[in-house]
């Protein structure tokens, strides 16, 4: 989380390119299977297991910071999902970390929220929205809801289902149109709704 907050800022001064910010969030993703947090998915082979554990990460971290184009979209997104998979982590008694991890995080996008409504006064740049991306992504793999292995992931796909859902269509809508999917535009779903 901290390489990706370290490449967030300075991507946030200088434009650093979108592959090497790619390249960064697969290598923070891969460190955390290095560490042995993944889906675990006990059918799958290793090799897959990886590639969607590397998928899950990039994806949310991504989608997240997607998100971040209008005032208090991702803090209030992050306090909800964190919060939501709080509720659920708490119920587990072997799932400490990550009920430790969502309590500073739900408390962190709180205390970026006060300040980040229109007209904020601070933004989070991707520096912030990566790293609320990246933490709630490896916290859903800690288990929170890991009772079946194949179901670990269901509560924080659904829980994040608007980021998803924006992410996936942005990027088909910019493909199709022939633009690069990393192209800045007002065609997500939050732009949608304003006008």
């Amino acid at each position: 989380g901290a390489i990706l907050v370290l490449v967030g800022f300075i991507d946030d001064q200088f434009e650093l390119p979108s592959l090497f910010r790619l390249l960064i969030q697969f290598l923070c993703a891969a460190l955390l299977v290095v560490n042995g947090i993944s889906i675990d998915i006990t059918w799958l082979p290793r090799w897959a297991d990886v590639a969607l554990t590397l998928f899950w990460v990039v994806g949310i971290t991504n989608a997240v910071n997607l998100l971040d184009g209008i005032d208090g979209n991702v803090g209030g997104l992050g306090f909800i999902t964190a919060m939501s998979l709080l509720a659920l982590s708490s119920q587990f008694t072997s799932r400490g970390a990550a009920t430790l991890l969502l309590a500073g995080l739900a408390g962190a996008c709180l205390g970026v929220l006060r300040h980040n409504f229109n007209p904020s006064k601070i933004i989070l740049g991707d520096a912030g929205a990566t790293f609320i991306g990246y933490t709630l992504a490896a916290v859903a793999m800690l288990g929170t809801v890991k009772v079946a292995a194949a179901a670990s992931l269901i509560a924080p796909v659904v829980i994040l289902l608007v980021p998803i859902i924006d992410t996936t269509q942005v990027v088909f809508k910019r493909i199709l149109r022939g633009v690069r999917p990393d192209t800045p535009g007002k065609d997500h779903l939050h732009h949608l709704l304003l006008q």
